[in-house]
């Protein structure tokens, strides 16, 4: 399945989401419009962010026979991020300029952690711990504030800073992606420092500490735009607009084998 800003896959006329079956490419089903590039898996269902016919959504659920909508979210503004924490769908949201996180148990949507300064864009999970990042400056307000440089970690009770977080001395900071890897988490994004040394977007939390990725994603003299994030068979992927990844050229998508991470650089 792909979603994201498009209305043809392949040729086949489709409206912001389709599924590839191996050979060809189709819609996902008649009447379903998918926006905000959002989606993921929770119940055994395919969860997006979109209308289905103009009366349903925004977030859908796709059993593979039917779509419904995903509780009845009415708290307006935008969705920018879904994940799976403790059973429950998480989301990340923005409205009026305040970020929130909501679980939907299969009942509700209710808020939960606190409002965060800034815009929430991108979770990950890991056993009890909801990580999430973005562009701002704190989370957990009213609950359990703290001042965070655009990354923080929920425990299922208080917030924490991940160290120094992530900053950058350009207009533009912010984490986009990340993936759980070790006893931390690798996220991508725009910036120049991780846990205030050089760090271009693309850096390694190991649970304690920051660490740079060589010299990182660059695009001309500047710290590159990583964009997203996949590991599979432990080989990081990460795409974006950069020119350049570690020492090697590399136009938009690269890799590094985490094996032998920090040592072999990028391919």
């Amino acid at each position: 399945y792909a979603t994201g800003t498009f209305d043809q896959a392949n040729g086949t006329p489709v409206q912001g989401i389709a599924k590839y079956d191996g050979s060809n490419w189709s819609p996902v089903i008649a009447g379903l419009n998918a926006y905000n590039s959002l989606m993921t898996v929770w119940d055994n269902k395919l969860i997006i962010n979109g209308f289905y016919n103009n009366t349903q959504g925004p977030v859908l659920a796709w059993d593979g026979n039917a779509i419904t909508e995903v509780g009845n979210f009415n708290q307006g503004g935008i969705f920018t991020d879904f994940a799976v924490y403790q059973g429950d769908l998480i989301a990340a949201h923005l409205a009026s300029g305040t970020g929130r996180i909501y679980r939907y148990d299969g009942n509700g949507w209710q808020a939960f952690a606190g409002t965060i300064t800034g815009v929430p864009l991108a979770l990950a999970v890991d056993g009890n711990l909801l990580y999430v990042a973005g562009n701002f400056s704190g989370g957990c307000s009213g609950v359990d504030f703290v001042a965070a440089d655009n990354i923080f970690v929920w425990d299922g009770a208080g917030c924490e800073a991940l160290g120094a977080g992530v900053t950058n001395s350009g207009p533009i900071e912010e984490i986009r992606d990340m993936v759980i890897y070790g006893n931390g988490l690798i996220v991508t994004g725009r910036f120049n420092q991780a846990g205030g040394a050089p760090a271009n977007s693309l850096a390694w939390w190991d649970g304690s500490n920051w660490h740079a990725f060589d010299q990182g994603l660059v695009d001309g003299v500047n710290e590159g735009q990583g964009n997203a994030l996949l590991i599979k068979d432990d080989v990081l992927y990460v795409t974006g607009f950069f020119e350049q990844a570690g020492n090697t050229l590399s136009h938009h998508f690269a890799a590094i084998n985490l094996d032998a991470i920090f040592s072999n650089g990028f391919d």
